[in-house]
């Protein structure tokens, strides 16, 4: 799980889903979800 500087907590699903509607493949959206963790990191 991780905690964006809002306070508002994702699980790794939610990560999944939100790089999901964004890149339409699952190969991309992996790479989205490490963009998106070390943005809320």
């Amino acid at each position: 799980m991780w905690k964006d500087e809002d306070g508002k907590v994702y699980t790794k699903e939610d990560l999944f889903n939100e790089a999901l509607e964004e890149c339409h493949s699952e190969e991309s959206a992996y790479d989205y979800i490490d963009t998106l963790i070390a943005e809320k990191n």
